[in-house]
């Protein structure tokens, strides 16, 4: 099985850095340009997602919510069940309910401490205050990878 923290093979760009994507961040990519950037920063290879079942199940259910047609979502699903483009992570215990509790499960998990959520939402006061996640805007994410949003 391979590592999902390992780095994306080379050629796929300059830097891969293992982040969370937060549920928000994948429907407001589709109206939203830095979250959309954050996106393609993960077509370029320059970032891995890592996520669980639980993470993965959430993405689709949001963006079913906003209307994508189904040849779309198995598209997406295609995207972050693939090893090349993402990290499944195999969670030990049970997977939290809410969608920034299995981004900071997935974090710890994952063995990274960036959540990436959209610009419009507010991680939850608990969250904020785990010294070992960091919650990262989309208009403010890239910097740690040499590159500015």
């Amino acid at each position: 099985m391979n590592d999902p923290r390992a780095p994306i093979p080379e050629g796929r760009g300059p830097a891969t850095k293992a982040v969370v994507l937060a549920p928000d961040l994948i429907a407001e990519s589709l109206i939203d340009d830095d979250s959309a950037r954050v996106l393609l920063l993960w077509r370029e290879g320059r970032i891995r997602p890592l996520l669980t079942r639980g993470l993965l199940a959430r993405y689709l259910r949001t963006l079913h919510r906003v209307g994508l047609p189904e040849r779309l979502l198995r598209r997406w699903a295609w995207w972050f069940g693939s090893p090349d483009k993402c990290g499944l992570l195999e969670l030990s215990g049970p997977e939290a309910s809410t969608g920034w509790a299995l981004c900071q499960q997935a974090a710890r998990a994952g063995g990274t401490s960036c959540v990436v959520h959209a610009n419009r939402s507010k991680p939850p006061p608990t969250l904020l205050e785990q010294p070992s996640v960091h919650c990262v805007r989309a208009a403010d994410f890239g910097i740690g990878i040499g590159v500015k949003l």
